[in-house]
């Protein structure tokens, strides 16, 4: 009855595979939103949020830190991207992507991106610390946007699509 597709609903799971039971259930299913390192999906999501629930133009954006677990560090280990395979893994491209674009796709992945003229001013705006607080496998990340007039600072402890921050059916069909 679980793959049937059938119009009547199971009258539940099957017995678990394992003692420790589903790990569809727990620890869930992660989906990857962006086309880079997901150890950059919480710093992606925060600037995001910043960005807009301050409604902040990036052109007044002064300076982006960023900080996340050890983990991240050793991920993303380009500060200077020279390919489009190291764009995916440097935090001051993906950062600079999610203060440039309404949506980060993977045409901001792609060799061009690397010439683009504001994505390189951007870059030189963000810079990457590690928390040293944080697990090394945490994927939380403090994001901290530095404008003119003041700075705003939010931490997310977890990436977008994720159990703790399930997606509702209209954010993956615009995705």
């Amino acid at each position: 009855p679980l793959y049937s597709g059938g119009a009547a609903p199971a009258d539940g799971l099957p017995p678990a595979p394992t003692s420790n039971g589903w790990n569809l259930v727990d620890p869930g299913i992660h989906i990857k939103k962006y086309p880079s390192c997901y150890f950059s999906h919480t710093a992606v999501a925060a600037t995001r949020s910043l960005l807009e629930t301050h409604d902040i133009d990036p052109t007044t954006v002064e300076a982006v830190h960023v900080q996340a677990a050890g983990g991240a560090r050793d991920a993303i280990a380009y500060p200077e991207p020279e390919t489009a395979m190291q764009s995916k893994f440097s935090m001051p491209h993906i950062v600079a992507v999610a203060m440039t674009a309404d949506r980060v796709s993977v045409e901001y992945f792609e060799p061009a991106a690397l010439d683009d003229e504001t994505l390189a001013e951007r870059r030189e705006l963000v810079e990457f610390t590690v928390d040293q607080t944080l697990p090394s496998d945490s994927h939380a990340a403090t994001v901290p946007i530095e404008t003119p007039p003041d700075t705003y600072e939010t931490t997310n402890d977890h990436p977008p699509r994720t159990p703790q921050h399930h997606p509702t059916r209209e954010q993956m069909d615009a995705t």
